[in-house]
């Protein structure tokens, strides 16, 4: 199982992405200018096209065949199972919390892109970002509202039945300053029930938290603890990026170290 999305980047350089990548080899798609294949088996050979860029990534993956009840005590029980309470206890209180499937996609980028101004570690989103998930059937919008205010969002994308992957996830809090101690709670339980209500009833077998970084010293460190609070097991996985010809492999290598300058 794998998914395969085709799109222009700048609306010109033809790009084709597969995720999950289980084969030990790839047929290039001779549209694209660049193949890229995303958290994949390792390939046995990489020499018949130009491989351009090769790295490892790991990732946090959550067993949805396990019963609810032992995925429940796999959550750490101060960080997570403890926070997942409180929303159920505001709950109980007669507040609404929210979750919804049809959900407002601008409304989602512009809290995702407020989000990243904020923390300055990647680069704004657009639509297309989304879209080009949303437009082949495997890329879904969930949203978290507390009192009709939106809270935060996961953004995924499914190859079913094998796995469902947590692409993007953004939440207010840096916008609201009552919502700084709230988003962590009302975010685990985001996670929670869109896990075990939706993903595992729904027949997908794992649980992607979309990569961690198990440095204590990386910038994303805080966000990493936040999955590995759910309890999942940490793989390796390998990606490429493939292009047609040894001499785009020369030009693009020599403009990534022109940006680097």
């Amino acid at each position: 199982m794998s998914i395969t999305v085709l799109y222009k980047k700048f609306s010109l350089i033809p790009i084709t992405v597969k995720w999950f990548n289980t084969e030990p080899a790839f047929e290039y798609d001779a549209k694209s200018l660049f193949y890229i294949l995303r958290q994949s088996n390792p390939l046995d050979d990489i020499k018949h096209y130009p491989c351009v860029k090769e790295y490892k990534s790991t990732t946090s993956i959550i067993d949805l065949t396990l019963p609810e009840e032992q995925l429940w005590e796999t959550l750490d029980p101060k960080s997570c199972r403890y926070e997942i309470r409180k929303v159920l206890k505001m709950l109980d209180g007669g507040e609404n919390v929210e979750i919804r499937n049809d959900s407002d996609l601008k409304q989602f980028l512009n809290l995702a892109n407020n989000y990243i101004r904020k923390k300055g570690y990647s680069k704004p989103l657009t639509l297309n970002h989304f879209q080009r998930y949303i437009e082949n059937n495997c890329g879904e919008l969930i949203t978290l509202y507390h009192n009709g205010r939106l809270i935060g969002g996961n953004f995924y994308i499914m190859d079913h039945p094998s796995r469902v992957r947590l692409l993007y996830s953004f939440n207010d809090r840096f916008e609201a300053e009552q919502l700084q101690k709230l988003s962590g709670p009302l975010m685990r339980y985001l996670h929670w029930q869109t896990m075990v209500k939706k993903y595992k009833k729904n027949g997908f077998l794992k649980y992607d938290m979309g990569g961690v970084d198990l440095s204590p010293d990386a910038e994303t460190h805080g966000i990493s603890k936040f999955k590995l609070s759910f309890g999942g097991k940490v793989i390796e996985e390998y990606n490429y990026v493939f292009t047609r010809s040894r001499a785009i492999a020369i030009a693009y290598n020599a403009f990534c170290k022109f940006i680097k300058r």
